[in-house]
């Protein structure tokens, strides 16, 4: 059995321009002067905690009246993503068409991401409705990657070894996380990567979607 698994943000979805137009309208809520675009690769992408952990600190730092409680920034801040995503997601060009042909080989489509799991439903499993995705682990309570244990569930519904999955990711964290649980990870460069892939030697890559057909 073939298994493909994919991160969501920045592999399958286009989703840069979301996040940073969510995180300025948050902003704006609080007073703060907008984040300027060659700014944000500052931000650690890893998960949406760490991205708003980053995010609170520079609200601290710029803010010069009372800001309340960091929860009631991360309520905004979700609520917002929930609002701009509502104008539109977008996948990355041939994405759905790999996913398709995997589909024909027989290849097993797994979801694995940090993403809350009412996120991904809502508003990009719509996208991709032409194509069948087998499984799908997304973030659960403060467990996620790079932690091995966010892979057990995976393990399970395949009945699987790590080492019979190819995980597709586009950080340093994504890599860690192949590391750590045994799977082939391939690169996708054509994510966010926020340069600490360069630090990583011999890494299998793929320029743009559709070079991961002949890859898997």
């Amino acid at each position: 059995m073939k298994i493909v698994a994919f991160d969501v943000d920045g592999v399958i979805l286009d989703s840069q321009l979301t996040y940073i137009e969510a995180t300025n309208k948050t902003l704006e809520q609080y007073g703060v002067t907008k984040i300027p675009l060659g700014e944000f690769n500052k931000f650690n992408v890893c998960s949406l905690e760490s991205w708003n952990n980053d995010v609170w600190r520079y609200i601290e730092d710029n803010c010069h009246e009372e800001i309340g409680e960091k929860g009631k920034y991360v309520a905004d801040y979700v609520n917002n993503i929930d609002i701009v995503r509502a104008n539109g997601s977008k996948l990355f060009d041939g994405m759905r068409d790999v996913i398709g042909i995997l589909n024909k080989n027989g290849t097993k489509i797994c979801i694995i991401s940090n993403m809350a799991e009412w996120d991904f439903s809502k508003n990009i499993l719509p996208l991709l409705q032409e194509v069948r995705i087998d499984f799908i682990r997304c973030r659960e309570g403060d467990l996620y990657k790079p932690n091995p244990k966010f892979l057990d569930l995976v393990l399970e519904h395949f009945g699987c070894e790590a080492r019979e999955i190819t995980y597709i990711g586009d950080l340093y964290e994504d890599y860690e996380f192949a590391s750590l649980t045994g799977m082939d990870f391939i690169w996708a460069k054509w994510g966010y990567d926020n340069g600490r892939m360069g630090e990583v030697g011999g890494v299998k890559s793929a320029e743009a979607p559709r070079g991961l057909v002949e890859m898997v």
